[in-house]
């Protein structure tokens, strides 16, 4: 960046046919000018503004709102700023606190950044602990995890398999005692408080652990031959037993039923036919649950284990004389990723109780002061409960979560939560929106679903893939949900956006 100084300035002021003193309105046009012109070559002026193409974006926009409140009898919250020169394009009830769904996930990812700091890593040990053998976990979410391990073409096994390796060559014969699954969350509910009870046998509320696995949730696939219904169950283990009591019926309609130890299932409901898709349904208590899975493992592997197994908090055992024999490290760049490009539940409480104190209440006022101390949210501007957006007492509003996307453009390590969020046409959420070659990746959206509300917050790219727009909305109170519109409403006006950078808006 080129810089003036006074010496420069009066060199250039001494040239003219006048000086400072006395100056007339053509002299001090004339000066301004050249300031401008200076001010350019420093870098400190601001983009111009096509006046002409401003409007007719904010026309269309405002035309979009109102046509799909009247239509859906919802209210919107938008709030859309144009990075390059500081103009809003659109600003409706920006202050106006509303239910965030998984956009809460964007406070939480900040949340994690300023507690945590972008180099954190959720680190899961492996102890041998007198002829015991102990696993500490702070709340990685990745082991065993379907879509992951499908995608790298492995077993959902396979991190398990790499320590019950280690346990065997370095314990072997001496492995008499305990496999002890250690969380150092200090939970009373595996589910936060809040959460209505009725939600816990959807795939999206699992249960969050210390410890996780094959995402808290078994895998059922249902085969019917002869009126009768089979299933099978992953992952598989001769340490808990699922009674199968499903009958055929008209629908898919299957509930699990779990004991406190997750060492006995019962599958209930109807479904209707064969599938070779399964279906997914959350367990009880996600360290047991692992638990009970690793010591089939390590029997397959070879390893003596005939104890038993058992749950405690990392404060009730005494790591002083044990011995580490394996231990895995999730960067937080991954583990930011697997909660925010696919949107999941279990991982966003994951991140939340990591970066707070291992409860669900006491973590709710460490994340209220964290926003308004390092992110500077006005207090009156947003509520939190947990860190998905499940809650119905999550509130944020338009101009907060603008706040943060703009926070993470700058902030140290913000670039590692800029780029969990999905992109246009390519991944996670976002896979089957914007896929027409000129939207296709130009859009990074967070997609907040919950009970009568959709939200999408996010950036838009210039073609040099560079983000020039911030953006929130927030679709609340509607009837019907999306079904109604809230998301062809978003992505309407994200083309608008698209087209806006391009110079290609048409009336």
């Amino acid at each position: 960046m080129t810089s003036i100084s006074s010496n420069q300035f009066h060199s250039v002021a001494s040239g003219l046919p006048w000086t400072p003193l006395g100056m007339t309105g053509i002299n001090i046009f004339l000066l301004l000018i050249l300031f401008a012109g200076l001010l350019v070559q420093c870098g400190c002026a601001e983009v111009s503004v096509d006046v002409k193409a401003l409007a007719l974006l904010g026309k269309r926009v405002d035309t979009e709102i109102d046509a799909y409140e009247e239509s859906a009898d919802a209210i919107c919250g938008v709030y859309i700023v144009d990075l390059r020169n500081g103009q809003t394009i659109t600003a409706r009830r920006i202050d106006k606190p509303l239910k965030p769904g998984s956009n809460m996930k964007l406070l939480t990812s900040a949340f994690v950044l300023a507690a945590l700091g972008p180099d954190f890593a959720f680190t899961t040990s492996v102890y041998g602990l007198g002829g015991d053998v102990v696993i500490v976990g702070d709340g990685d979410m990745m082991p065993g995890a379907v879509d992951l391990a499908a995608k790298a073409g492995e077993s959902v096994y396979v991190e398990l398999d790499r320590w019950a390796a280690a346990i065997k060559e370095k314990l072997g014969a001496n492995f008499t005692g305990d496999l002890i699954m250690c969380s150092q969350f200090d939970l009373t509910s595996s589910r936060p408080p809040a959460w209505e009870e009725h939600i816990y046998r959807y795939v999206w509320a699992p249960p969050t652990g210390g410890l996780n696995f094959h995402d808290n949730l078994l895998e059922i696939t249902p085969t019917v031959v002869d009126g009768q219904v089979n299933v099978k169950v992953m992952p598989e283990s001769r340490f808990f037993k699922v009674v199968n009591s499903l009958k055929v019926g008209e629908k898919v309609d299957c509930i699990l039923k779990a004991d406190a130890d997750d060492s006995l299932f019962e599958l209930t409901g109807t479904v209707s036919a064969s599938t070779k898709d399964p279906f997914y349904l959350p367990v009880n208590h996600p360290e047991l649950f692992m638990g009970r899975v690793l010591a089939e493992r390590l029997i397959l592997a070879g390893a003596p284990f005939q104890g038993k197994i058992r749950y405690v908090k990392s404060k009730q055992i005494d790591l002083s004389g044990a011995e580490l024999l394996y231990q895995k490290k999730t960067p937080l760049a991954v583990s930011l990723k697997r909660m925010n490009i696919r949107s999941l539940n279990m991982p966003a409480e994951c991140h939340y109780l990591q970066a707070g104190d291992g409860t669900w209440e006491g973590t709710i006022e460490l994340l209220t002061k964290s926003m308004i101390e390092n992110y500077h949210l006005r207090p009156e501007s947003f509520a939190v409960d947990e860190g998905s957006g499940i809650s119905g007492v999550d509130r944020v509003t338009p101009r907060e979560i603008i706040r943060l996307l703009k926070a993470f453009l700058t902030r140290e390590g913000g670039q590692l939560v800029i780029e969990s969020i999905p992109r246009s046409g390519i991944e996670g959420t976002m896979t089957s929106d914007l896929t027409e070659p000129g939207y296709r990746g130009r859009v990074r959206g967070k997609i907040g679903h919950t009970h009568r509300g959709y939200c999408l917050s996010g950036y838009v790219y210039d073609k040099q893939k560079k983000p020039v727009i911030l953006y929130s909305i927030m679709a609340n109170d509607m009837p019907g949900g999306e079904e109604k519109g809230g998301k062809p409403l978003q992505n309407t006006i994200c083309k608008l956006l698209v087209d806006y950078v391009d110079g290609t808006l048409r009336r």
